[in-house]
């Protein structure tokens, strides 16, 4: 889990995630792929435009599991909204925005 820099547009990315077939990006998994949740974002995080200079929106930041005993049942972007507003300037905890998952034990047959 963490901030991986990993870019979907990136086929290097991809092919090492594909190296990894047992694993499962938990927000694809719950969220669908359509559902993008960018978690780097120059259009919600206006505190990032003083240093990149073009619109940027990715999902750099993953949680993957590899699990036989939990489940991700519940994911969410967190930091994604401004902790301050100094003078038409909003500040955000961080550049990217952060994730939380919740999981669940494996209900064994």
């Amino acid at each position: 889990m963490g901030d991986f820099n990993f870019s979907a547009d990136d086929q290097e990315n991809v092919d090492q995630f594909n190296k990894l077939p047992q694993w499962i990006d938990v927000w694809t998994s719950l969220m669908g792929s359509h559902n993008h949740g960018f978690t780097f974002d120059t259009e919600t995080n206006l505190m990032i435009k003083s240093y990149c200079t073009k619109p940027e929106r990715a999902r750099y930041d993953r949680i993957i599991l590899h699990s036989q005993t939990i489940i991700p049942v519940q994911i969410n972007i967190l930091g994604d909204q401004p902790v301050a507003n100094e003078e038409q300037f909003q500040i955000f905890s961080s550049d990217h925005f952060g994730l939380t998952a919740v999981f669940q034990k494996k209900k064994i047959d």
